[in-house]
């Protein structure tokens, strides 16, 4: 669970943003929102809970929110891994993995967008993000959750 996406989603619902003092370049570009900020941030609240408290609290402090936000455990696997789920998906029905293909890359050479497809045998789906990494995995977990619809037991 510790990587930016799962911490940045639980930073901003207990609203951590409201409290980041940063220099004025840094607020001027952004930096309170971007979630890499927001993900250290909330690593280092737990750090200090812990260190002030005790780990059964920091323990049930979790916990709570990981319900919060993940209440079907198995959404937490597809959020945290959609790619890795594929291809032990498409490995063990089809003997096959994933096959992932940028479709488009768009928008100005600081700030591209990436267009990604998966195919896993008859199925295919896109995704879009900043990074070509970041869209194989959109589309990898669009693939998913169509797989889902006729196969309930695939993740």
């Amino acid at each position: 669970m510790i990587n930016q996406n799962s911490l940045e989603t639980p930073a901003r619902n207990i609203e951590l943003i409201t409290d980041i003092i940063t220099g004025k370049g840094e607020k001027e570009n952004g930096g309170s929102e971007r979630a890499s900020t927001l993900s250290d941030l909330f690593e280092a609240l737990i750090g200090a809970f812990y260190l002030d408290t005790d780990l059964e609290t920091v323990k049930e402090f979790i916990l709570k929110l990981v319900k919060n936000e993940f209440p079907d455990p198995q959404k937490l696997l597809l959020d945290l891994n959609p790619k890795g789920i594929l291809q032990e998906y498409s490995q063990k029905k089809w003997n096959e993995p994933p096959i992932y293909n940028i479709l488009s890359v768009s928008g100005p050479d600081h700030a591209p967008v990436f267009t990604v497809e998966v195919t896993v045998d008859q199925t295919s789906s896109t995704g879009t993000a900043s990074s070509r990494k970041q869209a194989e995995i959109e589309a990898a977990k669009n693939a998913i959750l169509i797989i889902s619809k006729t196969d309930p037991d695939c993740f």
